[in-house]
């Protein structure tokens, strides 16, 4: 995961639908937390900041936009979002929670 092993910050959880691959991405970074549905990870984690990364990004714009009701900041991998309307909403929905992401490669589901 792009965000762990940094200073400042505490990565407290990942989500992954597929069990394989959450419990891979868990013991990467070391997140003592995992679940199935990244809405569940927002709802009991209240995270600062969410890497988005999931394997297609057709729910980049979802994930982003949810993230941003939570008031986390994102960090969202390449490409940003599905279609050029996704992006504007995104965008728009980040400057009204006045809160920071864009595109940024990274590697990890969320």
């Amino acid at each position: 995961m792009i965000l762990a092993g940094r200073p400042g910050i505490e990565v407290v959880a990942v989500a992954d639908p597929m069990e394989s691959g959450r419990l891979r991405a868990a013991r990467e970074c070391g997140a003592p937390r995992s679940y199935a549905d990244w809405r569940e990870l927002l709802e009991r984690e209240r995270p600062d900041l969410v890497c988005i990364a999931p394997r297609h990004c057709d729910q980049h714009a979802e994930i982003a936009t949810t993230c941003l009701k939570f008031g986390a900041h994102r960090y969202i991998e390449k490409p940003f979002v599905h279609t050029c309307q996704e992006g504007d909403a995104v965008l728009a929905a980040a400057d009204r929670q006045r809160r920071r992401g864009g595109a940024r490669a990274g590697i990890s589901w969320i």
